[in-house]
């Protein structure tokens, strides 16, 4: 097998599109400017190992890549589940993406235009690599199946081997995963900013007033980073404004400058700014970066809050989260050309041996009891010489979660908002609202399937000692959790493929 690169200029940045068709050994890759390639590989990111090292399956990758290996192409997701790789089967053809709309443009279809099961899936990674939404469908009647943290190996004849990312091995003490982390992102930093690439990417770090960031934000100095940005204002904290958040003072006290921005920047941009975030007001108040994120290398603190934690979680294999934070950025990212390095997700299948190094007895002067208590963030916060009692006093979240603060079309400018109405009068149709139905019985079928199963899983091991899995009777491409529209905001997503699709067109 071999490539054949297709270089399209027009094309956002980081972007990439693969094309195999079965018993043939060329494989096509249309792509932006700044993806790297060379003969036999390519990569949107950067790798915890040499540049010239194609083998990026076996390293920490935050991007996505693949390589040919004799007959065989290996495609590799990031390193972490903040983005995923979409592929789409057709005919004789096999589509493989770092973007759906992407995806969707080369193989010549759409989404379903009534679906309501987009943003669902797409939410569904919150219940863990194991357990979420696979599929969903397309306007010809396919489906793309979304891949998180996996490699898959592809032949001739088109046929996908899954197979797990590296484990990393356990670790000993504080020691130990520390300078696991250092030269993780020692490595990750030095491939990012290596002379032979088309684009070397600066480190930057991303800053609350919490405890993940800030942590985040010293192993990003340690590395070269210099800037900090910070949100200005947290969610609103209930008495008519919004709460400090600002991670200001904790960058003066490491001697790095700050860049700020506020939450409702987003809102002064023109051309529907919402639909390259598929609607999320989480993920679009970072638009207002975009002078500041091109060429970066930016750290960030998710997943943090639980490998970092002191509580031992039952749920965390398979990196199971809590929130979405993070999450609808990838247009953004391959547009605009940076990359995320997310330190927590670094070793974290190791996360029981994390979690014993927490509440080990040689980090008890930096453990505080209590619920937000993360003793492996302090520690590195304190031995880099941030003073106790400027970071970390309550647990403060900067995200727009539009249910708790005004609705969904608060965080609309009157632009978006006018053209989505009528994308929905065009849509929301007799059977659309059959279709939320159905949609909202099987998520009340799965919680309750949900709940059951832990209930009588608890009882089994308590009283007679049994360690089971019981079976999920759903489906699995409709195990949708608590969180994710049914009614007309879930549209938004076809609505925003629709405004994003034109940058995707271009003259083969």
């Amino acid at each position: 097998m071999k490539f054949a690169f297709h270089q399209i200029d027009s094309l956002p940045r980081l972007a990439w599109c693969l094309c195999m068709r079965k018993g043939s050994d060329m494989v096509d890759l249309w792509h932006g400017p700044w993806v790297e390639t060379r003969e036999g590989f390519f990569c949107d990111g950067a790798w915890s190992d040499d540049f010239g090292n194609d083998r990026i399956e076996t390293a920490s990758l935050m991007g996505s890549g693949g390589r040919i290996d004799g007959n065989e192409l290996i495609v590799t997701t990031p390193s972490h589940v903040m983005e995923r790789l979409h592929v789409l089967r057709a005919g004789d053809s096999l589509f493989i993406s770092n973007s759906i709309v992407f995806l969707l443009s080369q193989a010549g279809d759409a989404p379903h235009p009534r679906s309501l099961r987009y943003g669902l899936t797409m939410l569904g990674i919150l219940r863990g690599i194991y357990h979420h939404p696979r599929h969903v469908p397309t306007a010809n009647g396919r489906r793309i199946r979304f891949y998180y943290y996996r490699t898959l190996r592809i032949d001739r004849l088109l046929k996908i081997i899954e197979e797990s990312k590296p484990i990393w091995p356990d670790f000993i003490d504080y020691a130990d995963y520390r300078g696991f982390l250092k030269s993780q992102i020692a490595a990750i930093v030095a491939n990012a900013a290596d002379p032979r690439r088309r684009v070397r990417y600066e480190p930057v770090a991303t800053m609350s007033s919490g405890y993940d960031s800030p942590a985040c934000s010293v192993l990003a100095r340690e590395a070269g980073a210099r800037k900090v940005l910070t949100c200005l204002e947290g969610r609103d904290n209930g008495k008519g404004g919004g709460s400090e958040d600002s991670g200001a003072a904790i960058a003066e006290q490491l001697g790095m400058e700050v860049q700020t921005f506020n939450r409702n920047d987003y809102l002064q941009q023109p051309h529907f700014p919402e639909a390259e975030f598929f609607g999320s007001p989480s993920a679009a108040m970072f638009a207002a970066l975009t002078p500041h994120l091109e060429g970066k290398l930016v750290f960030c603190g998710h997943y943090a809050d639980r490998v970092w934690d002191w509580r031992l979680r039952e749920d965390y294999h398979g990196f199971v989260r809590k929130d979405a934070s993070g999450s609808f950025q990838e247009e953004f990212r391959l547009r605009v050309g940076w990359l995320s390095l997310f330190p927590a997700f670094l070793g974290c299948t190791s996360y029981s041996a994390i979690n014993q190094i927490s509440k080990s007895e040689e980090m008890q002067p930096w453990s505080v009891g209590g619920t937000y208590n993360r003793p492996i963030a302090r520690r590195i916060l304190e031995t880099a010489g941030v003073q106790r009692g400027t970071f970390a006093h309550q647990k403060r979240a900067i995200d727009i979660v539009p249910e708790m603060e005004g609705g969904q079309f608060r965080w609309m400018t009157p632009e978006s908002l006018e053209d989505f109405q009528a994308f929905v009068r065009e849509n929301w149709t007799r059977g659309t609202r059959a279709r939320r139905r159905v949609l909202e019985k099987v998520r009340q079928a799965n919680l309750l399937n949900d709940r059951l199963k832990f209930s009588v899983e608890l009882r089994l091991k308590k009283y007679l000692g049994i360690t089971a899995k019981l079976p999920n009777v759903i489906p699995r491409d409709y195990r949708f959790g608590p969180r994710g529209n049914t009614d007309e905001l879930a549209l938004l997503f076809q609505w925003s493929v629709d405004k994003l699709s034109p940058r995707y067109r271009f003259e083969k």
